[in-house]
């Protein structure tokens, strides 16, 4: 039982009073005032409800007609553009037909009357709506064949047998009015003989309308309808002149063809209409179920005033055109669809297919589906009125309660109030938060206390963490912060691998670390979320487990059998994802079994130390992150430095690998050197990874200004390579030269000249062009050295000459018509020698910079940049390259140094353009490019040189030297030993260490590394 409340103070006694006594006033009206709010309340809603459901109503009533009235539109516009489709088809037919006649010509001889008599017999039994098919020619000759279905007169007037179905007219040519031959034939359904008769005729077919109009006409007629000149029967001509001007071919289409032809339509019900004439009379005529058909040719003679004053409608509408034309018209007080397309066939008014039908036979069941939504939408009214009326008493009752509660915390009476239930959740929360608002204030006051002192603990982490420059250090850091500030009993920290696993980085508790990996992904592709630790570094989100063995969402197995194992009892746990600012996890935290600060006991994590443990997680992801930015940065710089060096070597197959191996080569003598404790090279040590890694780089980019060297001037195979070999354009000059030769020996025949003599003096200029040719072939390959007696020889060939007949200055790029226009242009046709040195052979070399240093290397650039002329290659003394071209090869050493000093390496890579660009350096100082002596030259750089050159004879991908033996290798180094061109020391190293075999195992062929007795080469020379 509640201890009775203490009484209050007369102050509060009488405040309490006067509060109480206001309030009972304001209730006091008791069930009018209930009422009163009720009635506020329901009344708008009931006439919302209302208006609503009369706009729904009058809505949908507006859209069901609409709707009717669309859907006929469109069943009219369909029936109307199939009635246009069909006659069309029909007329284009029949012009086809008369059209092909036409152009091919008529003559009505016996023959031809006979083959037209089998092909129109075929027309007019496919097209049933054809007639008749005539040809009526300028003398007067006429032939005919008629379709007998649509003629049963003329069947009775010519007394045909039964199985007539053709009959043939044929007219003969006459004089004045004499009377002409004629004779009839009638044919069965396959175009057989059945009867014939023949009489006199005084017909002239050129009283046909028709006829004489269209032979007036360029083009195809279209007339009608009307009485048919042979037959008298009705419909629709259609003919064109021959195209001789020599006489007319027409096509006949009845009338009753054409009811056949519209009875394909299928008129819906109610609907009727039909074809109407260029005359506006109604030619052919239908109607669907319920329609009464309108009079026309062939259909009803009388018509109802309604019917009437449609079709007077139908004939007011004038327009022409492809597509139907629909509209909605009121007659006699109701309305009507009305619908027409045009034809049109010529000059004149068009043709026009018609059709109607009342509006009310498409809008009947949309009415009676409007007047069901009308009493549908009185019944949701009356429901929704019932309900309105049952939600507005419950929202009353509810408030009248809550200013119930309001008078008890008006009167500082905060003891225990009844509970007010309500269906209505916010009337609930509002009870709900005047009883917990004391403890409220007094709970949260006691939280931010507490929340002060662990947000210090999580700065004074932060900054600790921010500090750490040791990988190890850091995580021990983030794992045992994250214990101290959760205040739990154990953590460990995982540590997300490339290999898309999660790695144990380290623990709080003294036991071993598993070894094994636990994989994020699984063999068929799909994510390993079953544990909580792939979880969390998949989901990127933190997971909470207050009790471990009660947990189903996760396989915990792992964590049980160490419990079982240890004896250890997990209870709680939190892991959190370490997650930087890319938001990419990169490890997780996971922390177990917080301890309640009274008891000490295992307890769920609360929310706040999910809060804590958030920060130092964001706190440990950015600083590990920071510390693996900086690793991967180092790393970049690496995967740069190779990438740059495998470019250069993809750039020319000649020199394929070189970049790769000289620093494996330049890296195992180094080894060797630190190793020394004794001599000129005890000093020599590379103390830290720095320099190492310095040294690695450096090696890398030995040769990285062969960037900037033409692939055609280091791939140059022969002295007339550039982008191609030219010596093809030299081959079709000796080409030109024996085709002339042999043009002269032609002209030696024509002439009558000594033909004996001729094909000797042929022969032997032949004989001259192809081994002139051959010797010439044998220079461009430059594989041995050129004595003066070959260049003299070459001189000389190069006097020959030929004829060019065409512009060499079209075609041309804008460099290489630059070029040429240095020199006037030659009249046509041009005397030119076999071989020749022009001056667009000549490329200038680009002005200097100004700003650039001249004097630090001690390499001179020849006067041009490429001298291309085919006479001054040809002449290359040795190998295939010009001087000019030699220079662009030594270049790249000066574009190397350049290159890398405009680089802005950091202070440990200070030395990197110091040891890639001093390797073609020697210690007598007549290297280059900046002729070092040897105290100017560093043990690094003496070490490239050697490592350059060792590299350099043994290569066995360059295609245009073999791979020297391993042994010959070494004798020519020693050649530069002797010289003074590489260091004594590092050479008697390189061998004594076994280093040149070590290399050779791995990168040369086995058949080249021979025995190598090294003793010899040792020591002084």
């Amino acid at each position: 039982m509640q201890a009775p409340s203490p009484p209050p103070s007369s102050r509060e006694t009488v405040f309490g009073r006067r509060a109480s006594d206001r309030l009972a006033e304001r209730l006091g009206a008791g069930q009018p005032q209930r009422w009163r709010v009720q009635l506020a309340l329901g009344l708008p809603l009931a006439v919302l409800m209302l208006l609503v459901t009369i706009a729904f109503t009058s809505i949908a009533s507006v859209k069901f007609e609409q709707m009717a009235q669309d859907n006929a539109q469109v069943i009219f516009s369909q029936h109307v553009q199939r009635g246009t489709a069909l006659l069309r088809g029909l007329v284009d037919r029949a012009q086809t037909l008369v059209g092909l006649e036409a152009s091919a010509g008529l003559s009505l001889a016996p023959a031809q009357r006979e083959a037209l008599q089998r092909q129109w017999v075929a027309a007019l039994a496919v097209e049933p709506s054809l007639h008749a098919l005539r040809a009526v020619l300028n003398d007067g000759r006429y032939f005919e064949v008629v379709a007998l279905r649509d003629a049963a007169g003329l069947a009775a007037s010519l007394q045909a047998p039964a199985a007539a179905r053709f009959a043939a007219r044929s007219v003969e040519a006459g004089r004045g009015d004499a009377p002409r031959a004629q004779s009839w034939r009638l044919l069965d359904e396959a175009g057989q003989l059945l009867a014939e008769r023949r009489d006199a005729t005084r017909f002239d077919p050129w009283q046909d309308r028709p006829a004489s109009a269209a032979a007036a006409l360029a083009g195809p007629l279209v007339s009608g309808p009307a009485p048919f000149f042979s037959t008298r029967d009705a419909g629709i001509t259609v003919a064109a002149r021959l195209r001789d001007g020599s006489g007319v071919v027409l096509a006949e289409i009845a009338t009753n063809g054409l009811d056949r032809l519209f009875q394909a339509l299928s008129y819906p019900p109610h609907v009727a209409g039909g074809l109407v004439a260029p005359t506006g009379d109604m030619l052919v005529s239908g109607a669907g179920q319920g329609a009464l058909a309108p009079p026309g040719g062939h259909g009803p003679a009388t018509a109802d005033a309604q019917t009437l004053s449609v079709l007077r409608e139908l004939a007011q509408w004038t327009g022409r055109g492809l597509h139907p034309q629909v509209a909605t018209v009121a007659v006699h007080g109701e309305k009507f669809v009305l619908a027409q397309s045009s034809v049109e066939f010529g000059p004149g008014a068009p043709w026009r297919v018609v059709a109607y039908a009342p509006l009310l036979a498409f809008s009947s069941s949309m009415v009676a589906a409007r007047d069901r939504m009308a009493l549908i939408g009185v019944l949701v009214l009356m429901v929704a009125l019932l309900m309105a009326l049952w939600v507005t008493r419950r929202i009353v009752g509810a408030l009248d309660e809550l200013t119930r509660d309001a008078i008890r915390i008006c009167t500082l009476d905060f003891g225990p109030s009844p509970r007010i239930k309500s269906r209505l959740k916010e009337f609930s929360a509002l009870a709900d938060a005047h009883a917990v608002m004391r403890e409220s204030i007094r709970s949260r006051t006691e939280e931010l206390r507490g929340s002060r002192q662990r947000l210090e603990e999580l700065i004074a982490a932060g900054l600790a963490m921010s500090r750490e420059r040791d990988r190890i250090s850091l995580l021990q850091q983030i794992l045992w912060g994250a214990k101290r500030l959760t205040r739990c009993d154990a953590a460990t920290l995982y540590v997300v691998t490339e290999n898309r696993t999660l790695r144990f980085a380290l623990r709080t508790r003294d036991d071993s670390l598993p070894q094994e990996e636990i994989p994020l992904v699984r063999p068929d592709g799909s994510d390993n979320d079953q544990f909580v630790s792939t979880h969390v570094a998949l989901r990127n989100t933190h997971v909470v487990i207050d009790d471990v063995y009660a947990e189903t969402r996760f396989d915990l197995s792992g964590t049980r059998r160490f419990d079982e194992r240890t004896g250890y009892r997990t209870v709680s746990m939190l892991a959190l994802p370490l997650a930087p600012r890319e938001g990419e996890v990169i490890g997780v935290l996971q922390l177990m079994n917080a301890l309640d600060p009274i008891s000490g006991k295992a307890v769920p994590f609360s929310e706040e130390d999910v809060r804590i443990a958030s920060a130092v997680a964001a706190q440990a992801a950015v600083s590990l992150d920071n510390h693996q930015l900086v690793q991967a940065q180092a790393e970049l710089v690496d995967s740069m430095v190779k990438l740059l060096a495998g470019a250069i070597d993809a750039k020319s197959p000649y020199t394929g690998g070189h970049c790769d191996r000289v620093p494996e080569l330049a890296v195992m003598i180094a080894e060797e050197a630190v190793r020394v404790d004794t001599g000129p090279l005890a000093d020599f040590r590379f103390d830290t990874a720095e320099q190492w890694r310095e040294f690695r780089i450096g090696a890398w980019l030995h040769d990285c200004g062969k960037i900037t060297t033409p692939e055609y001037v280091v791939d140059k195979a022969t002295k007339l390579e550039t982008i191609h070999d030219r010596i093809h354009e030299i081959r079709t000059r000796f080409e030109v030269l024996r085709r002339d030769a042999e043009i002269d020996l032609l002209r030696n025949f024509i002439a009558g000249g000594n033909a004996a003599k001729a094909c000797e003096r042929f022969e032997q200029q032949c004989a001259v062009l192809e081994e002139e040719f051959a010797f010439v072939a044998r220079c461009n390959l430059g594989a041995e050295s050129m004595e003066e007696g070959a260049v003299a020889r070459l001189r000389e060939i190069a006097q020959r000459t030929w004829l060019r007949h065409f512009d060499d200055r079209l075609g041309l790029g804008p460099q290489a018509a630059q070029a040429a226009a240095a020199s006037p242009p030659a009249r046509l046709p041009a005397m030119e020698f076999l071989l020749d040195d022009k001056p667009q052979h000549m490329v200038p070399r680009p002005a200097k910079n100004p700003d650039a240093p001249c004097d630090r290397f001690n390499l001179q650039p020849p006067e041009l940049l490429y001298n291309r002329g085919e006479l001054y290659n040809l002449c290359i003394r040795s190998g295939t390259l010009t001087p000019e071209e030699r220079y662009k090869i030594n270049e790249h050493i000066i574009q190397t140094i350049e290159m890398l000093e405009a680089m802005h390496f950091p202070k440990n890579l200070r030395r990197v353009p110091e040891i890639a660009g001093t390797h073609h350096e020697n210690l007598k100082g007549t290297g280059y490019p900046k002729g070092l002596a040897h105290d100017q030259l560093s043990v690094p750089a003496r070490i490239m040189a050697i490592a350059d050159v060792f590299e350099a004879l043994t290569a066995t991908d360059r295609p245009y030297k073999k791979s020297k033996p391993l042994s010959e290798a070494v004798r020519i180094l020693w050649g530069f030993k002797r010289r003074g061109h590489i260091d004594p020391d590092v050479f008697d190293l390189f061998l004594s260490s076994g280093t040149h075999l070590r290399y050779a195992r791995r990168f040369m062929s086995p058949e080249l590394i021979d025995e190598v007795d090294v003793a010899p080469f040792l020591g002084p020379c």
